[in-house]
């Protein structure tokens, strides 16, 4: 059975942007009670282990399709591009221009392939990395954090298809 999905919401309330502080004499001389003005507007989602284990489960499942697919790949002799690529990045945050291009060993029929990147080592934060552009003979790939240095193994699968 399929999950379904959660779509999470903040809680609002109708105005917050006053609190009314009361003091507590009982607990103590710097003891207050914080109160938010307003009306409860909208229930948020609530963070428990029922909704972030799902996230977690859907997550394990996208790595476990992909471990498939690879696998898939290589009982079927699929070529496997393998590499190696470090994004530098000269920029102050918020700017980043960690894009670089990678030339593909093996020329593709076209860009409908599979590129699967995974961080390998970083120098700061990395955020997430992006792949774009990608064409026969090579694809665009960065980074969206402020790490100055990032290290990303890479693997291709397909675009052999006319």
């Amino acid at each position: 059975m399929p999950k379904q999905r959660v779509y999470w919401q903040d809680f609002a309330r109708s105005d917050e942007t006053y609190f009314h502080v009361k003091p507590v004499p009982s607990k103590g001389a710097d003891v207050n009670q914080i109160t938010p003005f307003g009306t409860v507007m909208q229930e948020g989602t609530p963070q428990d282990s029922q909704h972030f284990n799902s996230m977690d489960e859907s997550l394990f499942a996208h790595e476990l399709a992909i471990g498939m697919l690879i696998n898939f790949a290589r009982q079927n002799r699929f070529e496997i591009e393998k590499g190696t690529v470090v994004l530098t990045n000269t920029s102050v945050f918020p700017f980043n221009n960690s894009q670089k291009s990678v030339p593909l060993k093996t020329r593709r029929e076209n860009g409908d392939y599979i590129v699967i990147a995974e961080v390998a080592e970083s120098k700061g934060n990395y955020g997430e990395i992006v792949v774009s552009d990608r064409l026969n003979n090579g694809f665009k790939i960065a980074h969206t954090g402020s790490a100055k240095s990032v290290t990303v193994n890479y693997q291709i699968i397909g675009g052999y298809m006319k």
